[in-house]
């Protein structure tokens, strides 16, 4: 993964001249983390390095937000995609690997409870009629699981996020457990819809859902979030198509 993320970085900073280049090490020296005397003379290889152990999975977002300060809105756009794509490559991959060790730890309240958050979303991971064909057809917990997670998969990348972003929430012991400390891509939710969405390159993943005159937030790791609609966070404030 940070080979990727990496590759990526170093890529789009290609793309800046030499000029820019310099400014965008000015605008990552006034981020605060990154000492000047590493970064002054460094390149574009270095100063990719430099992000990755300072920021770990974050270090793409925080190049979103410097390249958004500097007018490359394109450039930022385009890594933005790139990082969705990146991610959502191993979500699919990460619920298969915890596959059969999600299988022997998830217990019937776990299993209760993702399917009915799985039912709330707008539109629904799974159906109604899909939760109950689960339930009645398998009497054993551990096969209940398992048929979940095998229809999950069976749905693609963003309801894979989904479901583990629903796993970090309802029981984050387990989901640190299992060694899930990335954060997975949702995907973007198109039309209107009770649940907002949005993503982190590793900042961690959070959805907000409305019910009534409250708002739910599941997660609270917001810090360099890219978020991929209109958003609304536990204080009131609001964001949409932007940085946290």
């Amino acid at each position: 993964m940070t080979g990727q993320l990496k590759e990526l970085m170093r890529n789009t900073l290609d793309n800046l001249t030499s000029t820019d280049f310099k400014r965008f090490k000015h605008y990552l020296r006034d981020e605060g983390h990154v000492r000047w005397m590493r970064l002054e003379k460094a390149d574009t290889d270095e100063a990719v390095d430099l992000m990755v152990q300072v920021y770990s999975l974050d270090a793409g977002a925080v190049m979103v937000t410097i390249l958004k300060k500097m007018y490359h809105n394109h450039l930022a756009a385009d890594l933005e995609r790139d990082l969705a794509k990146c991610m959502n490559s191993k979500v699919k991959d990460q619920l298969s690997r915890i596959r059969p060790e999600l299988i022997r730890r998830t217990t019937g309240p776990l299993l209760k409870e993702l399917l009915d958050e799985l039912q709330a979303l707008s539109p629904p991971v799974i159906s109604s009629r899909e939760a109950e064909e689960i339930l009645q057809r398998y009497s054993v917990v551990r096969d209940q699981v398992t048929c979940l997670i095998d229809v999950v998969l069976k749905k693609g990348d963003r309801a894979c996020g989904i479901l583990l972003s629903l796993l970090k929430e309802l029981d984050s012991y387990l989901y640190q457990d299992l060694g899930l400390d990335a954060a997975t891509d949702m995907g973007k939710r198109d039309g209107p819809s009770k649940w907002n969405t949005f993503s982190g390159a590793g900042g961690g993943v959070n959805v907000t859902r409305d019910s009534g005159d409250s708002t739910r937030t599941m997660g609270n790791d917001l810090k360099g979030c890219i978020f991929n609609g209109p958003v609304t966070f536990g204080d009131g404030s609001h964001a949409n198509w932007g940085q946290r």
